[in-house]
């Protein structure tokens, strides 16, 4: 006789693992749109209920699944010489994470999710982007590009809510849209701080 477990046996993680996988061959064939709990259900051969338990939405069972099944988060700490440099490389592999997501997932996950992520409780990839970029920016203060690393979290967010917007709004150009965000946007922002931040030390000098 063989190991396999019946469907209706399965518990703990090898059920969530069978209903992940499925929910995230469900998601590539249908997409975010008509995807249903009840057609995951049936094709991980499972209850309504099982999906319910783990995850209260359709929204946070493709989360879940994205983050076990599909494309790997850009970990990478880029270090490349400078702060621009580093940043464009990181929204570069970030707009191709995105995309092989798909718009109209990453779009089903911020409107099924809106309240969450004002209130901060869904990051939708932000917190572990975040997370990135504040180390990118404690290299550039170490190389003395700018003069502090904190920053708010509205700021460390916001390209990724920019690369979202653009992508769930127009087709853009990844190299392109990158580099634009980072020195129209990003990088004025930061600087800007950063001048705060001198002339504020500077007056308490004086």
């Amino acid at each position: 006789m063989g190991n396999s477990v019946s469907p209706k046996h399965r518990r703990g993680k090898i059920l969530e693992d069978a209903i992940l996988s499925n929910a995230w061959e469900e998601l590539n064939q249908l997409g975010y749109i008509r995807l249903t709990m009840e057609g995951i259900a049936a094709r991980a051969k499972t209850s309504k209920a099982a999906l319910y338990r783990r995850w209260p939405s359709k929204a946070l069972l493709v989360s879940a699944a994205i983050r076990e099944c599909g494309p790997p988060f850009p970990q990478n700490i880029p270090n490349l010489g400078s702060l621009r440099e580093d940043m464009i490389f990181l929204l570069k592999n970030l707009t191709n994470y995105f995309y092989v997501i798909g718009a109209e997932t990453i779009h089903g996950l911020i409107t099924d999710n809106i309240s969450r992520i004002l209130d901060g409780t869904f990051g939708n990839g932000t917190e572990e982007g975040a997370a990135i970029i504040t180390q990118i920016l404690e290299q550039a203060k170490k190389r003395g590009e700018i003069s502090q690393s904190k920053y708010s979290p509205r700021i460390l967010y916001l390209p990724f809510a920019m690369l979202q917007h653009e992508m769930i709004t127009k087709p853009v150009s990844t190299e392109d849209f990158a580099i634009e965000l980072v020195d129209q946007i990003f990088l004025p922002i930061i600087f800007a701080h950063n001048r705060k931040k001198v002339a504020h030390t500077q007056m308490h000098d004086i």
